[in-house]
């Protein structure tokens, strides 16, 4: 660490925002990290209460910013979140407190990345096979009226049929003498062919 002001004494100024509500006498420090640290190390750094972080690139635009591409991820992972409590919401769930949960290590910003996107990915899977089970159900349940609706009718027209057409002549009322319920075919006469005449 090293104290701002060491060079050429151009120290900055604190902010009005960061000058009020101090119990005691602080220091302003410069702490250069690499990249790949940064994160964990401000994330220690906070979990210390010990520190406050001030804004050396209040005027630069957050698009010039070196942590642009994990704002985006943020943005990303943001929208993640809102879909999922939408669908929670919209499901009835209680959504449980964090404080019931034990703490632990915060997990890292690839690993809260992957855990969302898969948890919206199986979500939004499972909201379609429901939908398409749900489908599947009513147009089963559809058929099943069309075909006690045909059944329905077949028994009406049986019944009107016997009603206007005697037993009589129904279909398999015609029986033999003999009761086989087949009736004797009629004699074929046998015609002489042309050489037998001859």
């Amino acid at each position: 660490m090293s104290r701002y002001g060491t060079r050429g004494g151009n120290k900055p100024e604190p902010s009005a925002r960061t000058s009020l509500l101090r119990s005691e006498k602080m220091c302003m420090l410069q702490l250069i990290v690499q990249g790949d640290a940064a994160a964990l190390t401000v994330e220690e750094l906070g979990e210390s209460g010990s520190l406050m972080f001030v804004d050396l690139n209040d005027g630069v635009s957050l698009f010039r910013r070196n942590f642009m591409r994990e704002m985006k991820r943020c943005d990303v992972m943001e929208r993640h979140l809102r879909y999922i409590r939408e669908q929670v919401v919209a499901s009835g769930l209680r959504a449980v407190p964090a404080s019931d949960y034990e703490e632990g290590r915060a997990p890292s910003v690839n690993e809260l990345e992957a855990l969302l996107e898969e948890g919206e990915k199986d979500l939004r899977q499972t909201l379609s096979s429901q939908k398409e089970l749900l489908c599947n159900y009513n147009h089963l349940i559809e058929l099943s009226h069309v075909l006690q609706k045909c059944e329905d009718i077949f028994s009406e027209a049986k019944a009107a049929e016997l009603a206007v057409v005697p037993p009589s002549l129904s279909c398999g009322s015609h029986l033999d003498s003999q009761g086989s319920g087949l009736s004797p075919a009629p004699p074929v006469w046998r015609t002489p062919s042309l050489d037998e005449a001859a």
